[in-house]
């Protein structure tokens, strides 16, 4: 069994899936979800429930099972010995349990590399953690059922060879900035993307997806676009499978629109995506090294 942690917003749901799939499709085992962190969030909910994924949900018993004596508290303290833990070896493992958090942002190969009977707790973020089951994901983010009004749309964006997809995400990069790792991106920057996808492509259509689009109306002026504007508790969701529809992206440092890209045909279609990915003050912390795709264009 592969129990991995899931928290945060559906982007990262998805990082959090994607990692603990391939593991367990890997060593031929059982893959479970806990979702825990979910009793007390306040601003996030679980939502991979609304794709067509094959993993069951763990238990308390479960998870107790992985996680030693430690559990999945992860204050300043429990980091602190974890860290002496790992140094530890087979003692460590006694109080830490087998369990796994993330060393850093860069991709690991060790983790590809555990053994059955492991729980997973970090963010995952490359391709490289699952790119072997590719095909297996991107059925699986799918929406176990959709609108008609998201079918018609995923039609004329299917259709048009030169649909462009472009994500702007304000929301609470805006409101609480302190909160986040990344910043809100510049005007300029989709600027420079929109004249890219114009000298690559002939006659490109945008589709606009954002959590503020007043801001993108009084703000981001580009002709051939289009707001799309969804309503209800899984607009997230649909909103992302949506975005996968377009033929090309240009996404915002955003898991969510990392993912509505990585859908999209592989191979088939131009991503834009911002050199800047992390706020800052954060960028001399965290690499990006490995959360881009080699094949995108980063601006």
């Amino acid at each position: 069994m592969v129990i991995t942690r899931v928290t945060s917003g559906l982007g990262n749901q998805m990082f959090h899936y994607a990692v603990g799939r391939a593991l367990a499709h890997r060593l031929g085992t059982e893959l479970k979800l806990d979702i825990s962190s979910f009793q007390t969030e306040r601003k996030r909910r679980y939502e991979l429930d609304r794709f067509k994924i094959t993993a069951a949900l763990a238990s308390p018993e479960d998870i107790r099972a992985l996680t030693g004596i430690l559990g999945t508290r992860n204050g300043r303290v429990a980091k602190s010995v974890r860290g002496v833990c790992r140094r530890l070896g087979f003692v460590g493992r006694l109080v830490t349990g087998p369990a796994v958090w993330e060393k850093s942002f860069d991709f690991d190969p060790e983790i590809l590399a555990l053994k059955d009977g492991v729980y997973l707790h970090g963010k995952f973020q490359s391709e490289k953690y699952f790119s072997g089951i590719a095909g297996i994901l991107r059925d699986e983010f799918q929406l176990r059922s959709s609108e008609e009004e998201d079918q018609n749309l995923a039609r004329c964006m299917k259709e048009h060879e030169s649909s462009v997809s472009i994500h702007i995400r304000r929301g609470d990069y805006v409101t609480e900035p302190r909160q986040w790792h990344h910043a809100v991106l510049p005007i300029e920057y989709y600027q420079e993307a929109v004249r890219y996808m114009r000298a690559q492509l002939g006659g490109p259509s945008f589709f606009i997806f954002s959590d503020d689009p007043l801001w993108v109306q009084d703000n981001l002026d580009i002709q051939d676009a289009s707001i799309v504007s969804l309503n209800g508790p899984d607009r997230g969701p649909r909103e992302l499978l949506l975005m996968s529809k377009c033929r090309h992206h240009i996404i915002a440092n955003s898991t969510f629109s990392w993912w509505g890209a990585w859908l999209s045909n592989p191979g088939d279609g131009i991503t834009c995506a911002p050199k800047q990915w992390f706020a800052p003050e954060k960028e001399r912390l965290l690499s990006m090294q490995d959360i881009l795709p080699p094949a995108w264009k980063a601006l």
